[in-house]
């Protein structure tokens, strides 16, 4: 599956969806994706979602993050006792905890990682 900026494989068996940032993106951009993939009927209510964004360089402005809430409280109903992974470099960390702040706060458990295999084992294990 492709999105513009995006690819995305579906593990049906481990109930993970794999989204990888490909080129520079917006946070709304991001949020929208999101939002796409969890209306996709492959979508069941047990997949957790690890999001790679090493590849790209984008860094959203505050006003940005402030305006996906409702696009956040959305999601919420689609995570509920699930997992987002958001992988990113060094570089992004700080932007990195700002937005897992802003999803967390939606009620939706994100966690932040610089590793794709810890960020794996975090969503393959039980909470």
């Amino acid at each position: 599956m492709y999105f513009n900026n995006f690819s995305v494989d579906i593990d049906v068996e481990k109930s993970i969806f794999f989204v990888t940032g490909l080129d520079d993106i917006s946070f709304g951009y991001s949020v929208d994706v999101m939002i796409d993939l969890v209306k996709n009927p492959e979508f069941r209510n047990d997949f957790n979602m690890i999001i790679d964004l090493r590849k790209i360089t984008y860094h959203p402005t505050y006003d940005e993050l402030i305006g996906v809430k409702e696009k956040l409280i959305y999601l919420k109903g689609r995570f509920n006792k699930k997992k987002v992974a958001m992988v990113t470099t060094e570089l992004f960390q700080l932007i990195g905890e700002e937005v897992c702040s802003f999803f967390n706060a939606a009620g939706i458990n994100m966690k932040l990682f610089e590793d794709i295999d810890k960020a794996q084992k975090w969503i393959e294990n039980e909470f």
